[in-house]
């Protein structure tokens, strides 16, 4: 009766730590995919965040926007395609090569161009800077709290490197278990014919 308690421990814990090893190097492949995706898209596009059709998913930066979006967010953001901001909307956009995320304070025109004044929720003052449509990456429809750690972790070159890597040696391992495995095969009818 011991003996079989044991055996079925050691069989739930096999099949625990399979488990556990089937969802990391999903996550692996999962991230790499991401990351060659990424890698064409910004390559493509010329953009520093991953765009797809209308929907761009940029990762929060700083805490400006607090409490509405929080430092670390990931951010859905559709493009606008009929409507142009409305004031009240969190947008995203690019201003001397850097990405922000504030709120349409002001609606204005400069020489028949439209431009957008912003202001992020912590700041008592708008910006200084004009925003015309040609910057404006689209409006923030969603925001996911924490996620975009997860998002910034695998972008990094060196969780690309390691996650790489651990696909070659699991791809390696699988490789020389099958080479084993036939070879027991092979052993086995051989000693199979020999008996006989």
């Amino acid at each position: 009766m011991k003996k079989r308690h044991i055996e079925n421990s050691f069989n739930k814990r096999k099949v625990f730590k399979k488990a556990i090893l089937k969802i990391i190097y999903v996550i692996l492949y999962v991230s790499v995919l991401y990351n060659i995706l990424f890698l064409i898209n910004t390559t493509i596009s010329k953009k520093e965040y991953f765009k797809i059709l209308d929907i761009s998913i940029i990762t929060m930066k700083s805490e400006s926007m607090k409490p509405e979006l929080k430092k670390n967010d990931l951010m859905i953001v559709k493009s606008y395609k009929k409507n142009n901001p409305q004031i009240e909307d969190n947008i995203s956009y690019s201003v001397n090569n850097t990405i922000k995320t504030n709120k349409v304070f002001n609606i204005q025109e400069d020489n028949g161009e439209r431009y957008y004044v912003t202001k992020s929720n912590n700041n008592y003052y708008p910006d200084i800077e004009k925003i015309y449509d040609n910057q404006i990456i689209g409006k923030v429809v969603c925001n996911i709290n924490i996620l975009g750690i997860f998002i910034n972790i695998i972008q990094s070159k060196l969780f690309t490197i390691f996650a790489m890597i651990l696909i070659l040696l699991k791809i390696s391992y699988n490789k020389y278990m099958y080479k084993m495995k036939k070879e027991r095969r092979r052993k086995k009818y051989k000693n199979s014919n020999i008996q006989s």
